[in-house]
C-alpha cells in the first residue's frame, strides 16, 4: 500500500502546487490542472454526479475551444461503466443541463452508432427529469434521434416519450401510430427494458386508436391481442367505446383478433351497450 500510495500523493501534491499548468488530450482539447483537480475532488458522496458529469464533458470537447473529441464516444462508454464492466444506467447524473444532454447525444449518434452508443443515448434521455428530456427531444428532434436508435432501442424510447408527454400530445403514441410500430405498441401495455407500462390515461382516445391500428397492422399475434383487449378495456371503462366502434368497428376488428381474445372484446363492447352491431 505504501508503495503505490506515496506515489500518488507526490502526484497530487505536484499538481496543486502546478494548477496553472496545462494538459492536453491526443485529440488535442487542453485542460488546466486546476479543472482535473476540481473534478477529481467532486468525485465522491454528494458530489458524486457533479464529478460523474464533469467526466462526461471533459470526455466529449475541450471547454476553452469547443471542439469535439474524436474520441467522444468512447470516452462517454467509459465514464458510465461500472466496476464490473458494465454499462450502468445508474451511472448517469440525473441533473444534466438540456444543453448537456444534447451535446452528449450527439456525440453518441454522429458516426456510428450502434450497441453501447445506442444504450447510453437513452440511459442519458431517460434518466433527466421530463423537462430537461422535452427540451432535448425538441432540440435533437426525434428523426435525428431515429439515426442512432434502432430496433429495442428505438422502441424503448418511444415508450419513455410515452411516458413523458401528455394525453393529446403525446409524441410517443404519435410516433408509433405513424410507423404502424406493433413492438413498441405492446410495450405500451407491457413496459420493457427497466421502463415502465404508460399510464392509460397519458394517451387521448385518438391516440389509443392509433396504437391499436399499430398492433392490427401486419400479422396480429397473441400478444399483440392481448394489448388491444387491455386498450378496448380501458376505453371501454372511461367512455370512449364509440370511438372503437366508430374508427375500428367490428369488421376491421374481428380480422386482426380472434379466439378467447375476440370474445373478450366483444364481451367489452356489449357492456359498453354496443349490443346492435356485429359486437353483440
Amino acid at each position: 500500500m505504501l508503495f503505490i500510495g506515496l506515489p500518488w500523493e507526490s502526484f497530487l501534491e505536484h499538481a496543486r502546487n502546478n494548477k496553472d499548468g496545462t494538459v492536453t488530450t491526443d485529440a488535442g482539447s487542453t485542460f488546466t490542472v486546476a479543472e482535473i483537480l476540481d473534478a477529481w475532488n467532486n468525485r465522491k458522496g454528494a458530489n458524486s454526479q457533479k464529478f460523474i458529469t464533469n467526466m462526461l464533458m471533459l470526455g466529449i470537447e475541450s471547454e476553452k475551444t469547443g471542439i469535439l473529441d474524436h474520441n467522444a464516444d468512447d470516452n462517454i462508454i467509459t465514464t458510465l461503466t461500472n466496476e464490473k464492466g458494465q454499462l450502468d444506467a445508474n451511472r448517469v447524473p440525473t441533473n444534466l443541463t438540456k444543453e448537456q444532454v444534447v451535446k452528449l447525444c450527439k456525440a453518441l449518434i454522429d458516426g456510428v452508432c450502434i450497441g453501447s452508443d445506442e444504450d447510453a443515448v437513452l440511459f442519458i434521455l431517460r434518466r433527466q427529469k421530463y423537462v430537461v428530456f422535452k427540451q432535448a427531444v425538441e432540440e435533437l428532434k426525434t428523426d435525428y434521434i431515429d439515426s442512432g436508435l434502432n430496433g429495442r432501442q428505438w422502441d424503448t424510447f418511444l415508450l419513455v416519450c410515452a411516458n413523458r408527454y401528455s394525453a393529446g400530445r403525446n409524441i410517443g403514441a404519435y410516433l408509433i401510430a405513424s410507423e404502424k410500430n406493433d413492438d413498441a405498441a405492446r410495450m405500451l401495455i407491457n413496459g420493457g427494458y427497466g421502463e415502465p407500462p404508460v399510464n392509460k390515461n397519458k394517451l387521448s382516445g385518438m391516440e389509443w386508436i392509433g396504437v391499436i391500428n399499430a398492433l392490427l397492422s401486419g400479422v396480429c399475434t397473441d400478444a399483440d391481442e392481448n394489448a388491444i383487449v387491455a386498450i378496448v378495456r380501458h376505453m371501454a371503462k372511461s367512455g370512449q367505446a364509440g370511438l372503437v366502434h366508430t374508427l375500428i368497428g367490428p369488421s376491421k376488428m374481428d380480422k386482426g383478433v380472434d379466439g378467447k381474445q375476440w370474445n373478450q372484446i366483444r364481451k367489452i363492447m356489449k357492456n359498453a351497450n354496443y349490443t346492435w352491431s356485429w359486437w353483440g
